[in-house]
This record gives structure tokens, sequence and C-alpha cells, in this order.
């Protein structure tokens, strides 16, 4: 078990609690059978919300996790599709 001292909380933490999965576009594409430019269609959409570092992008677990739960049941197979889901959920949050 590796340990680190926190110095905000001053305190020794596991480093286990700080460990975040992250999915780069390519591997997260391949995860989910399609490609990356769906991905970026999706990130673009505002649907999968993602960490832009350098000229990439990363796409944490618990975000992946969030928006296949939301998903569920919605066809996003194409941009027309992606773009009525995302007015769809524009309207939910008004």
């Amino acid at each position: 078990v590796v340990n680190f001292f926190c110095k905000a909380s001053r305190q020794i933490v596991d480093r286990k609690e700080y460990t975040m999965l992250t999915w780069s576009t390519s591997d997260l594409a391949r995860e989910l059978h399609t490609d990356r430019n769906k991905i970026d269609n999706l990130r673009n959409a505002g649907l999968l919300h993602a960490i832009k570092i350098g000229k990439g992008f990363v796409f944490p677990e618990e975000e992946v996790k969030r928006f296949l739960r939301e998903m569920l049941d919605k066809d996003i197979s194409n941009q027309e599709s992606i773009d009525e889901v995302r007015e769809e959920m524009e309207k939910v949050l008004k």
C-alpha cells in the first residue's frame, strides 16, 4: 500500500482514495463498440463530459457510468438522434 501526505488536509492518505480510472477517447470508443468520431460527437453535444489534457480528452469512470445510465433506452446512433436527446435533456433541466 502506497500512502502519501496530503498538504491540504495535513493527513496521511491512502493513495487508492485518489485513484481515478479514466478512459481515452480511443479506449472508450473500443469499449463501447463504436468509433472516436461518435465519442467526439457525444462530447461536443454535451452528453458525455471529459477532461481536456494536452491535445486529447480523458473520460472519468464515474462520468462514463452516469452517461450509460442516462442513455439507457435512448437512441444515439446518429447525429440527428444525438441532437434530439440533447434537446430533450435541456428541456428537463429548465
